[in-house]
């Protein structure tokens, strides 16, 4: 990887002309291929960095002699064309940006900011109540007979003669032996299987042989289809895309959150490849780039992985303006957050703008971020280095009405200047918020606008999700660049499972009066795990299944020295539950029987009655 510096004339010539996102540049698309990176990339990213610390006043001769702004992204107070989306509603975005926006020293009108949406869950999922369910909502079957298809494809492509068999199954228990791996961390793989130190439910689930066959062949899409280099339809993600497509669309079904986030995630990789970036300000440094919209849960609604290929016109409406690639990012994510009811995003200075913040209020959708001042044209705010001269907890404003739709600037003296964006909350009411003072050797309270409060309470979604990801992660390596990401977007896919669980139970607890209390990410892991690896295609009857037995069974279990009860997927599953015969005589696990047996069942592992005229077994494993 080479990184050059930037002379004058090219970093003019870059301002003037943005080069294209989809340039190939020579990168090479094979799984093992040494790190490259675009000069272009590393070109824009010296740039901002030599934006950031130009001083402003140095800054604006040099801006005001060059043409800073594309003629396809115009924004003035003359109305663009109007066009019509999908729902035939027509829109009205601008066509020209202009450098004479006229900033007021006004606070701004909040009013008509009230959020019209719904959050509640829909019965169909209130009625999942296991890990295994929740799971396979997102994770469907469709998808799993899918990655059997392409993996049988792909087997006989590499090697004809090899008899290779797979069937749902087998992917159920390869998933669940992946979990059961990051739960429990062996730097080898092939220890799992050790007398010593294996773990005997993975024993139990797979061989090693065929574990290390499934991982040698599992394939997502077929390589023949995969349009060549150079072809305007080339997709450098055709090896993982129905997988992230699919996943995409039923994150997206579940109900949106008022406050959303929009912010970069890290898939930490040690491969080498072209696809790999470098995010100095995440913990690991090296990996494959995702852009995600998140909840404050830390639930992913939507997400994109960057290829360099997002910023194409084919990915772009006809009614979406074109807001450069860090705006057209927003714009893409926010697809799915319905119009007209006042949604909250939150995002961070990569991507905020006047012109992005103007289209979205436009559909009612409110947003707020951090912003670079640069992007500021004409803004009326004192300079950085005069206002950082003020007291801390100084602050500033001013505001801009760019088409009917006000946009509120904000400046906040900290350790050092906080310049945000906003189209729905302004500075009133002020808070107090502790820092150290160095002079007064000790904490000392000054103001904080409500702007700063709001941003700081609902922008940490993406990096509660992080925080949630890499605990009992996936850290099985491998060579294949698609791997890396299957197995950090299942990763992602418990982790949102386990939040749907906590907003169910939350649901349930609210509209019921329950009291109970939601399983934690370890535990439902180790149950989802235990259930991919033991439970068969489970039969489920129609409507909502009964918890009457659940519930006896969690209750019996409570009494002294019971053993804990299998899951209801494990239960029910029909398949493999032989009576056998016990070492110990010990008391039915049937709720309404209070006999004891001589009888267990291999599977569960329980004392059931199995004698002439005892029905114990059948209804444990069929109520």
């Amino acid at each position: 990887m080479c990184r050059r510096h930037l002379f004058d004339r090219e970093i003019v010539q870059l301002l003037e002309n943005e080069p294209p996102s989809d340039s190939e540049d020579d990168l090479e698309s094979g799984d093992e291929q040494g790190i490259c990176i675009d000069d272009d990339i590393v070109g824009l990213e010296e740039l901002d960095k030599f934006l950031e610390n130009i001083d402003d006043d140095e800054l604006d001769p040099f801006l005001n002699s060059i043409n800073l702004l594309d003629s396809n992204l115009d924004i003035n107070i003359d109305m663009g064309d109007v066009e019509c989306e999908p729902d035939g509603q027509s829109i009205s975005h601008p066509n020209f940006i202009s450098l004479d926006i006229s900033w007021k020293h006004e606070k701004l009108s909040t009013q008509n900011i009230e959020f019209t949406g719904n959050t509640e869950l829909s019965d169909e999922i209130l009625n999942l109540s296991t890990p295994y369910q929740i799971f396979g909502y997102f994770f469907q079957d469709d998808l799993i007979e899918h990655i059997v298809y392409e993996t049988l494809i792909y087997s006989v492509q590499i090697n004809p003669n090899k008899n290779f068999k797979l069937i749902s199954n087998d992917v159920k228990k390869y998933l669940g032996v992946c979990l059961l791996m990051g739960l429990v961390n062996i730097s080898n793989i092939r220890k799992y299987w050790s007398p010593n130190l294996g773990n005997q439910i993975i024993q139990e689930t797979m061989s090693v042989n065929q574990f290390e066959q499934i991982r040698q062949f599992i394939h997502f899409n077929n390589n023949n289809n995969m349009l060549p280099k150079g072809h305007v339809g080339h997709d450098r993600l055709h090896k993982i895309r129905p997988v992230m497509e699919t996943l995409k669309k039923r994150f997206a079904s579940i109900l949106l959150e008022e406050a959303l986030s929009i912010d970069e995630q890290l898939c930490s990789t040690k491969a080498r490849h072209f696809l790999k970036q470098y995010l100095p300000m995440k913990s690991h440094k090296w990996g494959y780039k995702f852009f995600v919209l998140c909840g404050v849960s830390g639930f992913s609604y939507n997400f994109e992985m960057y290829s360099g290929q997002e910023n194409n016109d084919a990915n772009r409406y006809s009614w979406e303006p074109d807001f450069g690639a860090s705006g057209n990012v927003v714009v893409r994510l926010c697809r799915i957050i319905p119009k007209n009811m006042n949604y909250k995003v939150y995002f961070d200075n990569y991507y905020t703008s006047v012109p992005l913040m103007v289209y979205m209020k436009n559909r009612k959708i409110c947003s707020l971020g951090t912003v670079r001042r640069n992007r500021l044209n004409n803004v009326i705010l004192p300079n950085e280095k005069d206002f950082l001269k003020k007291p801390r907890g100084s602050s500033d404003y001013c505001l801009a009405n760019i088409n009917n739709q006000e946009v509120f600037a904000t400046y906040w003296r900290d350790n050092k200047v906080v310049t945000l964006l906003s189209t729905f909350v302004e500075i009133d009411p002020m808070s107090k918020v502790k820092r150290f003072s160095k002079t007064e050797n000790k904490s000392i309270e000054i103001d904080c606008p409500h702007i700063v409060s709001v941003y700081n309470k609902h922008m940490g979604g993406v990096d509660l999700l992080d925080s949630l990801l890499g605990r009992q992660k996936i850290k099985i390596r491998s060579r294949k660049w698609y791997l890396r990401i299957f197995y950090h977007l299942l990763d992602v896919t418990v982790v949102n499972s386990w939040l749907l669980h906590k907003r169910i139970i939350a649901q349930k607890n609210k509209t019921r009066g329950n009291v109970e209390k939601p399983m934690t990410l370890a535990a439902f892991k180790e149950d989802l795990a235990i259930s991919l690896c033991k439970v068969g295609q489970s039969t489920f009857t129609r409507g909502r299944p009964s918890n009457t037995i659940e519930n006896a069974l969690i209750q019996k279990s409570k009494k002294p020295k019971a053993s804990k009860p299998p899951n209801q997927d494990l239960r029910m599953d029909r398949i493999d539950h032989w009576p056998i015969d016990a070492p110990t005589r010990s008391r039915c696990k049937m709720p309404s029987c209070k006999g004891y047996t001589w009888q267990a069942c291999e599977k569960c592992q329980v004392g059931l009655c199995t004698g002439k005229g005892k029905t114990c077994f059948k209804k444990y494993h069929t109520t």
